[in-house]
């Protein structure tokens, strides 16, 4: 596909002239920058970030530039990243209601994957806009065009290279050392930002390392918006929707996919399990958490649950899904549940004894074609049975470990059918021929606690 009419534009922004930059980054400390101090420091002149683990944060954290909002400009910053994905945000804005150094809009993404890397992330904005290798016109109804299509600029993030953003009006180009990877005007409504902050992603999930140098910007004369054009379309075609691009090992999409009741839903390590470290939480614990949807509009939202051993849970204090044990995972859709603006996400759980935990993982398809991921984190709070204690909640488990292993994925193949006091049917455990299984005892959780048996045939 060729298409020649964002030349004009691409080529206004690319004879920027050389001389007029300004260094953001004095090479000794963080002055004018803002960020988590355990996180966040200078190493050999650079400004470096590192986390050390899945366990450390419970969202993403960013250094914000406290030097002023940035409009119109031509940043270059040399970057490299090891660990997992990192991100230049721009023309942003801080989300004090996720947490401390939250920060959504712009992300010029540094990406493991070529199609990634360098593209236009829009962090708690949309997700995936445009990707490395595409010329994209997002329309005032929010869809995105193809204009023109190249390949991929290819590197590795763990080496240092420049990375440079150009923004004047709603005319948005990135490169990597100088080659263009993604040109983009932004006529959404959703989507479209013309003023914020600066500031350097950490990203929550596996350890990562950042280190940051050479942090030049240079401040654009006043361009104005661009007024859309239908003959900028005319010969386009929509934006195919983008794989997810994972978070913590590399950005978890834009966002999990929304799955239909029985379809595969895609596991992270980033899902734990949850309870509350009161001394009066051993038999109960309450469990919540807040999130803001804004103006999104909820196409679907599938709600998955496992609890040990036992849970009611509660979507804007309406009853939702009762999730009878941990070994039988249950799911719900809970879209007409929903409302704009703020939501609650609550459980009262049981527990007969031995290990406790609660799991969800609510999965959102937006209706502009991004998913969101409202999961079990640190972030949570929790509280005793019959308090209003809130504190945050004590992670006693990750996703896929022992004892619970993937209990999503063992609820999507055949089930088994319990019982009226929820015992395996003797029936319904399969066997090879010639073997018989018969039920000679029922434990009791509660005073016998939980047993396991093992014969060996040698």
């Amino acid at each position: 596909m060729r298409r020649a009419f964002l030349l004009p534009f691409l080529f206004s922004t690319c004879l920027a002239a050389q001389d007029g930059f300004k260094p953001l980054f004095n090479g000794k400390d963080l002055t004018g920058w803002d960020g988590n101090p355990e996180l966040w420091s200078v190493e050999d002149g650079c400004i470096t970030g590192k986390t050390n683990g899945p366990d450390q944060l419970a969202y993403n954290q960013f250094l914000i530039w406290r030097g002023g909002e940035l409009k119109n400009f031509e940043l270059r910053v040399k970057m490299k990243d090891v660990g997992t994905n990192s991100g230049i945000q721009y023309r942003s804005r801080e989300f004090p209601e996720v947490g401390k150094w939250s920060v959504g809009g712009y992300q010029c993404d540094i990406h493991p994957s070529p199609a990634n890397n360098s593209m236009i992330y829009g962090e708690k904005w949309g997700g995936i806009l445009v990707q490395n290798g595409q010329s994209v016109v997002i329309d005032p109804e929010d869809k995105r065009w193809l204009i023109a299509q190249r390949e991929p600029v290819s590197v590795d993030i763990a080496e240092w290279h420049e990375y440079t953003i150009i923004a004047q009006g709603n005319h948005l180009v990135h490169k990597i050392d100088r080659q263009l990877t993604i040109d983009m005007l932004d006529f959404g409504p959703k989507t479209q930002l013309l003023e914020g902050i600066l500031a350097f992603q950490l990203h929550r999930g596996p350890a990562m390392t950042v280190q940051i140098k050479d942090v030049m910007l240079k401040e654009l004369p006043e361009s104005g918006v661009l007024t859309f054009d239908k003959k900028l379309i005319a010969n386009a075609k929509p934006v195919e929707k983008a794989e997810a691009k994972s978070k913590g090992k590399g950005k978890e999409k834009a966002q999990s996919k929304v799955e239909a009741a029985a379809a595969p839903i895609k596991a992270s390590s980033d899902w734990k399990w949850l309870w509350s470290d009161s001394p009066d939480a051993k038999s109960a614990a309450r469990l919540k958490k807040e999130f803001d949807l804004g103006d999104a509009k909820v196409k679907e939202a599938m709600l998955r649950v496992s609890c040990d051993n036992g849970a009611e849970v509660f979507l804007n204090g309406e009853p939702v899904l009762t999730n009878p044990d941990w070994q039988r995972p249950t799911q719900a859709n809970v879209t007409k549940g929903l409302r704009s603006g703020k939501n609650e996400l609550r459980a009262e759980a049981t527990n007969k004894g031995s290990a406790a935990g609660f799991l969800a993982v609510l999965t959102l398809k937006l209706a502009d074609g991004s998913e969101r991921v409202i999961f079990t984190d640190a972030s949570w709070s929790a509280a005793a049975p019959r308090t209003e204690e809130w504190k945050p909640a004590k992670v006693v488990n990750t996703y896929g470990l022992r004892p619970y292993g993937e209990i999503f994925d063992r609820s999507r193949q055949k089930e088994t059918k319990p019982t009226s006091d929820e015992v395996i049917a003797p029936k319904d455990i399969k066997t090879l021929p010639g073997f018989k299984v018969e039920m000679l005892h029922k434990v009791s959780k509660e005073s016998e606690g939980s047993w396991v048996g093992l014969t060996v045939d040698d």
